[in-house]
């Protein structure tokens, strides 16, 4: 029996097999929110009568061929020659995932793209603004922060410094161990991550003190028909009322 016509053929057939590929190299796409992103497929020496081309995001199927699998008109397919790409509009945070290109030849033909949706810094800050405290009290605040990449976050005080003594870390938190009235204003949290610019989150503080007077004398001698001008100092937070008084009366 002569085997070599079958020799033949089998080789003719490996050599169609294992020509078949995907030549587009996997990649990852970094997308901001709200981009679009087109993911391309390219095949070469399929037989597309007989193979059908699929888009799979983890194991649920978007489109086979044509036909639409997924009810999000926010996908598209696109063919063109014998590439195949699978298009994202509006892209949102939680379109991060694998995409895969998958021919049914055999062997079956696979491709895997990364999709990474890059999400600007979120802040939250407890508590809520405005935070009071009273004088030489400890005040903490917390700023939290969500985003694509990971943010950064940072204080600082609008119009100013970060009062002496206190301290800022890395994970968001503000603490001034002992408050002074001095200490009250406008704090922002600074959020960064690459997306954009900065996101800012502000704080106001005030720190409450019960009201204070002064004066620099307390005896001022004068002369029958003379003017005298009396002073003093005074100051609280809130902003104290004040009245002179005379022999316990109110001066109108």
């Amino acid at each position: 029996m002569n085997r070599l016509p079958f020799i033949l053929l089998l080789i003719t057939w490996i050599s169609i097999v294992y020509s078949q590929r995907i030549t587009t190299q996997p990649r990852v796409f970094h997308v901001k929110v709200g981009d679009t992103v087109e993911l391309p497929c390219y095949a070469e020496k399929v037989d597309f009568s007989e193979a059908v081309v699929m888009w799979k995001r983890g194991g649920d199927v978007l489109f086979a061929d044509d036909d639409g699998i997924t009810d999000d008109n926010r996908f598209e397919f696109h063919r063109e020659g014998s590439n195949f790409t699978l298009i994202i509009n509006k892209v949102e945070p939680y379109d991060t995932a694998e995409y895969i290109c998958s021919i049914t030849t055999t062997p079956e033909l696979t491709l895997i793209h990364k999709v990474q949706v890059n999400v600007p810094p979120i802040l939250k800050v407890v508590p809520d603004s405005p935070l009071f405290a009273r004088k030489g009290e400890e005040v903490i605040a917390k700023c939290s922060a969500s985003g694509n990449p990971p943010p950064t976050v940072k204080w600082r005080r609008r119009g100013g410094k970060i009062p002496r003594g206190s301290e800022t870390t890395g994970n968001g938190r503000l603490r001034i161990t002992s408050a002074d009235i001095a200490d009250s204003g406008f704090y922002e949290c600074v959020g960064t991550n690459g997306v954009g610019g900065e996101v800012v989150a502000l704080l106001e503080i005030r720190i409450e003190s019960a009201p204070w007077v002064e004066t620099n004398r307390f005896y001022i001698p004068t002369s029958t028909g003379a003017d005298v001008n009396l002073t003093c100092r005074y100051n609280g937070e809130p902003s104290p009322a004040t009245d002179w008084l005379y022999n316990a009366f109110k001066i109108n």
